[in-house]
């Protein structure tokens, strides 16, 4: 009896983790632009651990529709999101350059939570630049 329920668990937990895989495409294809880049940013937390090509796509987009709407606090968001991937993907210059931008927008809008997110991504860079040399 023990071995079926945990048999059972087991393929239970499998088919909820899967069934909570985010589907970037179907974001892609939200016509609210508000609600979209929300999804965009809630979707990079599952696709910096799984897909990097992923998460680039959303921060390209994100840029994207931060610029219709004219919101600085999707442009931060864009930019570091675009900082970690390239981070993830060992391109440090850019991941940099990119972290600066979300500084420099961050500290017109004060957001200290943001500002905290984005020098923890910056500080990673840092580290992990200076043990590659």
């Amino acid at each position: 009896m023990l071995k079926y329920k945990l048999t059972l668990l087991l393929t239970l937990s499998f088919v909820l983790t899967n069934a909570q895989t985010v589907n970037y495409q179907k974001i892609l294809k939200e016509k609210n632009d508000s609600i979209k880049c929300l999804q965009l940013i809630e979707a990079s937390d599952y696709y910096k651990y799984h897909s990097i090509d992923t998460l680039l796509i959303l921060a390209d987009e994100l840029y994207k529709t931060s610029g219709k709407l004219k919101s600085q606090y999707f442009l931060e968001n864009a930019f570091n999101i675009k900082s970690l991937a390239l981070k993830l993907n060992g391109q440090y210059a850019a991941a940099i350059e990119f972290s600066q931008k979300a500084l420099k927008i961050n500290s017109i809008r004060s957001d200290k939570e943001g500002k905290a997110k984005i020098l923890l991504n910056y500080a990673d860079i840092m580290r992990q630049q200076k043990n590659m040399t």
